[in-house]
């Protein structure tokens, strides 16, 4: 008898023992799911008049980035068909000298599915090189502000140019509702001018509203 309630002893001393390693990483699991989440977009989300964004739309955005990175279509287009006003002479003149200044790096389509290019640029000025170097700017977040512009002023054409306007924001969400930590607008200028490749003149610049140089967060949300 004695043996058999020192084992029984024993048992319920091992399971009070366990039970108590349990409880502590059960309450830390409970813990870790009220944890708020954290998101970051590059588009246009939806917001309320508090400036929150319900947390679906946060991630459908984000989908939504993630396929165009994810489709071939989205980088190529066919030579623009729409109606546009001839290029300078003196671009036209450069062009048919071989100019690699005038050289396309990158067709993809607009919001609205205009054939839209980014060309190298003379690296001070306009194009490509210029952004890339003065302003931290990359082609994914060239592509993504003009496919995913602000619904109200984030397309606009200005003379012979075409202005896009959109946002990186870093959401924090909780219980389906999300909050914006930070954001940045982001802004690309596009010369909507025929070249003799039948394509426009393209890219001019781009850059973070506010600052020279985009911040490495903005191009990682991009990328």
């Amino acid at each position: 008898m004695t043996t058999k309630r020192r084992f029984r002893s024993a048992l319920v001393a091992t399971v009070v023992m366990v039970g108590a390693l349990l409880v502590p990483s059960a309450a830390h699991a409970a813990d870790a799911a009220d944890d708020p989440t954290s998101f970051t977009t590059f588009g246009y989300v939806p917001t309320g008049a508090e400036g929150t964004a319900a947390q679906a739309d946060v991630e459908a955005q984000v989908t939504r980035a993630d396929s165009f990175d994810a489709s071939s279509r989205s980088r190529s287009a066919a030579p623009d068909t729409s109606q546009m006003a001839p290029a300078s002479p003196e671009d036209l003149a450069a062009a048919a000298a071989a100019d690699p200044a005038y050289r396309i790096v990158s067709r993809w389509t607009d919001k609205i599915a205009k054939s839209t290019v980014a060309r190298a640029g003379n690296g001070t000025t306009w194009g490509l090189t210029k952004v890339q170097n003065k302003h931290h700017v990359n082609l994914n977040m060239i592509q993504k502000t003009t496919k995913f512009p602000r619904p109200d002023g984030g397309r606009v054409i200005q003379g012979s140019a075409i202005i896009y306007v959109t946002d990186a924001i870093e959401w924090e969400c909780w219980l389906g509702s999300c909050t914006p930590k930070r954001t940045m607008a982001v802004k690309v200028v596009v010369e909507n001018t025929r070249m003799s490749d039948n394509y426009q003149k393209g890219l001019i610049t781009a850059y973070c509203m506010g600052v020279t140089v985009c911040p490495q967060w903005v191009i990682n949300v991009a990328s």
